[in-house]
């Protein structure tokens, strides 16, 4: 995924808004708070401000943490951001950018993905020969992402159709989502670094998440962990396995969702789930449609994320490897032996 780095111009924001756009994950944690907030006090271009008790507003920013004012005394002094005391009630307006903006989620449904294989084993020059059903692609965040993304202090990015820039939110309501820009941009739009600009969340291409280090006990990461290694186990029943580790929440799981197989085809059919139990013989765990499905039970059966450290109304599931890493096998990414609980949030940035 291409990352531009928020406060440093970079030629990368003028990509042409073709079929090209961010591949493979759009949602993206980061661990430190982003410099706009620690470093300029979030404030905006057009924002009133107090410097040494003369009232002003700021007019641009800089770099490194430098604002360039404009004083009701006629003045126009560089300072650094953490010098300014903001006023009550002079916030600027937010430009709206909601007509200029590229629909993420409608160019996402209009373009066909990239074929994995052509992207990862192919070099450029040979990709440029191919037609462009395999080599096009345009990725957005999902409609799961953009219920609970994005929060305040998150970045995203968005496109005028010339060129990228990162937004750092101040506010979320509903679908409308308000920020300050934090690229420098170089395509002489009305808004710029520093801006407060609005726009919708089917306007966002990407999203950096802040979510700081969690910091689990041994006892809350085992809880969480949903596959269960079991002993023997040739016979159709779990009754005759030995269970050599697996939590509460692991054993709960392997049960419900091997019922639900087992209830939804009869034995012996020909689906590939019900094969696979067959075949694996307790031994390779349980495969289920998709992490929100696990998500889902927990949510409804509270009861069993004791000791988990979870709240049933904030529980994600996020699976712990590629499907790459597991051969391409969906049966055994899409596995409750891949699995673990998890927060909402983390579940959308850590899926692999």
């Amino acid at each position: 995924m291409t990352v531009i780095n928020p406060l440093e111009a970079e030629m990368t924001n003028l990509r042409l808004d073709s079929a090209e756009g961010p591949i493979g994950r759009c949602v993206k944690a980061r661990g430190a708070r982003p410099q706009l907030l620690t470093a300029y006090k979030a404030i905006a271009v057009g924002d009133g401000v107090l410097l040494d008790g003369v009232e002003g507003v700021v007019s641009e920013y800089l770099k490194k943490g430098l604002v360039k004012l404009k004083l009701d005394d006629g003045t126009s002094p560089i300072v650094d951001a953490s010098k300014l005391e903001a006023i009550s009630g002079g916030q600027a307006e937010a430009a709206d950018l909601r007509d200029a903006l590229v629909d993420a989620q409608a160019k996402a449904r209009a373009t066909p993905p990239v074929d994995p294989y052509y992207a990862e084993n192919l070099p450029p020059e040979i990709l440029e020969t191919l037609p462009p059903e395999k080599t096009q692609g345009f990725w957005a965040p999902t409609a799961e992402a953009l219920a609970a993304l994005p929060r305040p202090g998150d970045e995203v990015k968005v496109s005028d159709g010339k060129e990228a820039f990162w937004v750092l939110v101040s506010s979320c309501e509903g679908d409308v989502v308000v920020g300050q820009v934090v690229n420098e941009l170089a395509g002489g739009q009305l808004w710029k670094f520093g801006s407060k600009v609005a726009f919708l969340k089917r306007h966002i291409h990407q999203m950096e998440v802040y979510l700081p280090a969690n910091e689990l006990s041994d006892a809350e990461a085992k809880a969480r962990y949903l596959g269960v290694r079991r002993e023997g186990g040739t016979g159709p029943g779990w009754a005759e396995d030995k269970v050599l580790s697996g939590s509460d929440a692991a054993l709960v799981a392997e049960a419900e969702f091997t019922r639900r197989i087992r209830d939804g085809f009869e034995a012996g059919s020909d689906d590939p789930l019900n094969k696979f139990l067959d075949k694996a013989k307790n031994k390779l765990g349980v495969p289920v449609l998709s992490p929100l499905a696990v998500a889902e039970f927990f949510r409804e059966h509270p009861e069993h994320l004791a000791g988990t450290g979870l709240d049933a109304s904030d529980v994600g599931c996020f699976r712990l490897k590629s499907s790459k890493d597991c051969d391409d096998h969906e049966q055994i990414h899409s596995n409750l032996v891949n699995m673990t609980l998890s927060t909402r949030v983390e579940a959308i940035c850590f899926d692999a």
